[in-house]
């Protein structure tokens, strides 16, 4: 980050991907392992969010740019970004084939019974085992 005037954290920042310097998000890369921006101020943007998730998740030796990193997709355990050894377009083109964006889930009146009824199904099994759990086992098992 080369922002002084604009960034508190201008001082102990090391993060490649910078979201108040343009080049950096244009032509900047980010791997896992390194440093993310430590700003307040936009630590609540969904491509730095993402970037929390892949420094857990994702595997060290590959990079993400920031067109990756604003894209929203399934962050999964061990997946993979870019190779630095092999030409960016095409794996890049591959890379969104492979982790296509995720679709807004909309929940109509019909899906939220659906789902309040599986709750109460759920709750319902729950208090049954608890009043098993509360009787004696002559009771329980019966000859």
């Amino acid at each position: 980050m080369n922002n002084s005037k604009e960034c508190p954290s201008f001082e102990g920042c090391n993060a490649p991907l910078c979201p108040l310097e343009e080049i950096s998000l244009k032509n900047g890369i980010w791997y896992p392992e390194e440093e993310i921006c430590k700003n307040q101020k936009v630590n609540k943007l969904d491509w730095i969010k993402t970037q929390r998730k892949l420094s857990r998740k994702a595997m060290p030796d590959f990079y993400f740019n920031y067109q990756m990193l604003s894209h929203k997709f399934r962050v999964c355990k061990r997946i993979k970004g870019l190779n630095p050894f092999k030409p960016n377009d095409p794996q890049q083109t591959r890379w969104f084939k492979i982790h296509p964006k995720l679709k807004k889930q909309i929940l109509t009146p019909e899906h939220l019974e659906r789902l309040k009824k599986g709750r109460n199904d759920q709750k319902g099994t729950a208090q049954e085992q608890g009043n098993l759990k509360n009787m004696p086992a002559s009771k329980v098992f019966t000859k």
